[in-house]
């Protein structure tokens, strides 16, 4: 795991990884966890926005994914970089949204 984040309404936790994943862990026994597939390389970044239903990622494959939280995950691809991405953050309004 290379990054974990509490989503804002403490029901998930929400973590990265080398294996290019990003996993959603509910607290709730009979909820299973939700695996986000899309990025080519290790994900080595996350933030949620404040109202918990957008997970963002970065990459090493040099991509930022805008994740709904659901059960589909799906995402919006967001290509600026021409390195990998090491850090986000969303703003406290959630209405923008910093990498590195």
């Amino acid at each position: 795991i290379s990054s974990m984040k509490f989503n804002p309404n403490l029901k998930e936790l929400v973590t990265c990884s080398n294996d290019s994943v990003v996993m959603v862990w509910n607290f709730k026994k009979n909820l299973r966890p939700f695996k986000f597939a899309a990025h080519s390389g290790p994900v080595y970044a996350l933030d949620i926005n404040p109202t918990g239903n957008l997970i963002a990622s970065g990459s090493s494959d040099k991509t930022i994914r805008l994740w709904t939280n659901s059960i589909e995950g799906q995402s919006k691809v967001l290509k600026s970089h021409t390195g990998p991405v090491r850090d986000l953050n969303f703003s406290c309004d959630g209405q923008l949204l910093v990498s590195c």
